[in-house]
């Protein structure tokens, strides 16, 4: 049985502004965005993503409970990607994929206060 998807499909892109999000504080904003591009998929094209959003300050867990959070479990399992960036500098992507069939998802945006937990 093949996946419907592979890592490597463009299922969306879109750009999100700043002044689109939410102040610190002011709780979930709920947004709609299409994509930019032509998706590699006939049955996504015309979609929309609905997704909510919350902009918060401070970070909000220990490095432990973070270290804790990057492994497999019964129910997920993590992956660690590096991203090579055209400007000689390396990102990480990481997911957390439902080992069970699921309708929903969690986009988490990561920001000053969640990215750069780590010393360079």
């Amino acid at each position: 049985d093949e996946d419907l998807f592979s890592s490597t499909d463009l299922l969306m892109e879109f750009s999100l502004a700043a002044f689109d999000l939410p102040e610190p504080g002011e709780g979930w904003v709920e947004l709609r965005r299409s994509s930019d591009v032509e998706p590699d998929y006939d049955a996504l094209k015309g979609s929309e993503l609905l997704f909510k959003i919350m902009v918060t300050e401070g970070p909000h867990v220990s490095q432990q409970e973070m270290d804790d959070f990057h492994v497999d479990t019964d129910e997920i399992d993590y992956s660690e990607y590096v991203l090579d960036l055209k400007s000689g500098d390396h990102a990480v992507a990481q997911s957390w994929k439902q080992k069970n069939e699921t309708k929903k998802a969690v986009l988490w945006v990561i920001g000053r206060n969640d990215g750069f937990q780590h010393t360079h």
